[in-house]
């Protein structure tokens, strides 16, 4: 069988297109729909508003630091699309006839993966995290820089020399994986709670509810998140065994990067363009 085969080839050639369509289908989502989110999109930081008992007591407070808009937030999903798409065509035409993909299915690595990983996942990372309730700029700020670092260590586990080195860098990845997922999950299940405690001024006596739907909808963002780590954990398992092939585990993370970022990117895409609640508004204000 050629490295590289028509199969990964052909994988290629689809990816182009499910990327390509799926960028096209949100544009026009998204001029179709052509508002502003209805959910509050702030990011705020801390002050310290006073200070007692010998400055050992703080008060503090909140202050708007960052508005994000609805257009940067769209534009952040049609990256993710658009540059996939161009990357598979960069697979496909094999680095533009250059033999740049093949050079590095046969070193056994795939630097351009991460770096289209660390560029498309942490743009997906920063929408989920507005729209989720990461109401703090320096802790969105923190999730994006520690998903980057994550797809780097992706990469460190193809290029390190020894198993030992490998299963090092795989565990570091799966701790930043549950520390970015943390603080995701917290602040989402919190502002639920927050949420659903306040009074629905439409129906007097009744609190406000949110969808169970949207309670769980996390769950499986974090699942897709979690395969690449499972692909990367059987690359460390199985590389120095014999018959290993490199193109297979490059098989693998394309079917799954297609299947998640047109999961998580049609859910954020519905996130920016979903009706307005007619029941109660929810939008989050925050308050310390």
């Amino acid at each position: 069988m050629k490295l590289f085969s028509d199969n990964l080839k052909t994988l290629n050639y689809y990816a182009i297109w499910l990327h390509g369509l799926s960028f096209i289908g949100v544009l026009v989502a998204f001029l179709l729909k052509n508002e502003e989110a209805n959910f509050n999109t702030e990011l705020f930081e801390f002050k310290v508003e006073a200070l007692s008992n010998g400055d050992r007591d703080v008060n503090l407070g909140t202050r708007k630091t960052t508005k994000i808009t609805t257009g940067m937030l769209k534009a952040f999903i049609l990256l993710m699309f658009g540059f996939t798409a161009f990357i598979h065509y960069f697979y496909y035409s094999d680095g533009f006839g250059t033999g740049a993909y093949t050079e590095q299915l046969r070193a056994g690595k795939n630097v351009y993966r991460w770096i289209e990983y660390a560029i498309t996942s942490t743009a997906m990372i920063f929408v989920l995290s507005v729209i989720s309730g990461v109401k703090s700029s320096d802790s969105v700020f923190s999730i994006c820089t520690a998903n980057m670092v994550l797809m780097s260590l992706g990469y460190f586990v193809e290029v390190a020399p020894t198993k030992e080195a490998k299963i090092v860098g795989l565990v570091v990845g799966f701790f930043l994986l549950s520390c970015i997922w943390y603080v995701i999950l917290f602040n989402f299940y919190r502002r639920v709670s927050e949420v659903e405690k306040l009074d629905n001024p439409n129906k007097p006596g009744e609190k406000r509810k949110i969808p169970s739907w949207v309670k769980q909808v996390l769950a499986p963002m974090f699942f897709w998140y979690t395969s690449f780590g499972v692909v990367a954990s059987l690359y460390v398992k199985n590389y120095d065994k014999p018959g290993f092939s490199f193109v297979t585990y490059d098989r693998y993370y394309i079917i799954l990067s297609y299947l998640s970022k047109a999961f998580m990117g049609y859910y954020l895409t519905f996130g920016l363009t979903r009706p307005e609640n007619k029941d109660a508004e929810l939008k989050v204000k925050v308050s310390v």
